[in-house]
């Protein structure tokens, strides 16, 4: 009976080897759960971080387009004041230019119209003197 006892002690020492072993797996399975879920629930964040990142990535692409079409139209809208600043700029210019030669053209009337004035005044002078040389009285208007 030796040899069962043997056999007896050999399926205990089994069977502790089996519940250790057991335990052992259940020991690391537990821990493998454990490190598991931790994962998933850094897993879980992270795609919730990722979420709000696109979220807040494409309110920013939409503000970049918005800025961009913004700096596109006043973009546009200052070449235009530009051009009508140039219009009203050439519009002064050539005004001036008028201004110049209307200004000349009565410099130049004035002078006429004082050369004028002196001129008859010269003939009323000679007609009074030829008049008065003759013994008449004034000259007749014209």
């Amino acid at each position: 009976d030796a040899a069962e006892a043997q056999r007896r002690e050999a399926c205990r020492a089994a069977a502790l080897a089996q519940r250790e072993c057991a335990a052992a797996v259940e020991e690391g399975t537990g821990h493998l759960s454990a490190q598991l879920k931790q994962k998933s629930k850094l897993l879980e964040r992270l795609e919730a971080d990722r979420a709000t990142l696109r979220a807040k990535l494409e309110h920013e692409y939409e503000a970049a387009e918005s800025s961009e079409r913004r700096y596109q139209a006043l973009l546009a809208e200052s070449v235009e004041v530009h051009r009508e600043r140039m219009q009203a700029m050439q519009a002064m210019q050539t005004m001036q230019k008028t201004n110049e030669q209307l200004r000349a053209a009565l410099v130049d009337a004035e002078g006429m119209n004082a050369k004028h004035e002196t001129d008859v005044q010269r003939k009323v002078v000679r007609r009074f003197s030829d008049a008065a040389g003759e013994g008449r009285g004034p000259p007749a208007d014209d």
